[in-house]
């Protein structure tokens, strides 16, 4: 650290709780400091879980440009979302021990986090009507009736019903049965811990008093997700299913509804109208899909 090292600095750093060697026990360390919200803990630890897989010690003199190319190679990243969020974490880090006088190789300004999005992944009305008549046992394919599986029932009412409220699957998870069934209820978002309000339409009660189980038994995150998988191919709708994508269907429906942009922003806790501007782009991109219409 370019530092003078006399017996009183050297007995205070051997007995000091913070370690400023290793980067890996700097994190772990500061980590537990830090006032973050649950997902953002689980995203942090994620990625430490990774530098601890790439290497059991990593010294803060040898990251540099090139340790971020080993350990981009390690891990085969192709998709360059993965690679600048494990980016951003990791950066999180050298700021404070940056701004703690720790001597690094690299100036965390220098590592530039390329803010890049996903393909937005919507559930349009034709398919919505065969998740809706499946989830309902009523899906009928080249005339024969595609019965449900027990284990798509509670994934599929969990999926329906974020597309009907637009909640996030950490809302969803949170919220008990009695609470959703009341004439409004309310919740205080977990990413953002706004409080926000919402009430079932009638068909979202419906789907939700259909099946007494739900909002009764829970499912992981994963397992939720492991099943759309299964109920997408089941019900012949060709793209990825995740949680997520009913919020995004939530959204994308009332834009193409002619919902105010500014109402749909209240509804889903978003911070800034830009994040929920892209729905609007999202919708007004479909009516492109009807130049095919022009033919002479």
């Amino acid at each position: 650290q370019e530092r003078v090292l006399s017996a009183q600095s050297l007995i205070e750093e051997f007995q000091t709780a913070t370690p400023d060697f290793d980067f890996i026990a700097f994190y772990k360390h500061h980590l537990l400091l830090q006032d973050y919200k649950e997902q953002t803990v689980k995203n942090h630890r994620s990625v430490l879980k990774k530098l601890e897989t790439f290497s059991k010690e990593i010294p803060f003199h040898k990251i540099t440009p090139e340790f971020f190319k080993k350990y981009r190679k390690f891990y085969n990243m192709n998709s360059e979302i993965t690679y600048n969020s494990d980016l951003k974490c990791i950066k999180v880090y050298l700021n404070i021990a940056y701004k703690k006088g720790i001597k690094l190789n690299i100036r965390p300004d220098e590592l530039k986090v390329n803010v890049m999005s996903s393909k937005t992944v919507y559930i349009e009305p034709l398919e919505m009507k065969k998740l809706i008549k499946y989830y309902y046992n009523e899906l009928v394919i080249d005339e024969e009736l595609i019965p449900i599986k027990d284990s798509h029932k509670l994934p599929l009412g969990y999926f329906l019903f974020s597309c009907y409220t637009g909640m996030r699957i950490s809302d969803i998870q949170k919220i008990s049965r009695n609470e959703i069934l009341a004439d409004k209820f309310h919740f205080s978002s977990i990413k953002t811990d706004k409080k926000q309000f919402m009430r079932l339409n009638p068909e979202a009660r419906k789907m939700v008093e259909y099946r007494k189980e739900l909002f009764q038994y829970r499912l992981s995150d994963q397992k939720i997700n492991f099943h759309l998988k299964d109920i997408a191919e089941k019900c012949k709708v060709y793209k990825n299913i995740t949680m997520h994508v009913g919020r995004h269907t939530f959204a994308t429906t009332f834009m193409r509804n002619n919902g105010d942009v500014y109402r749909l922003k209240t509804l889903l806790g978003h911070a800034k109208i830009e994040h929920t501007q892209k729905y609007v782009h999202l919708v007004n991109e479909e009516v492109l899909d009807d130049i095919d219409l022009i033919s002479f």
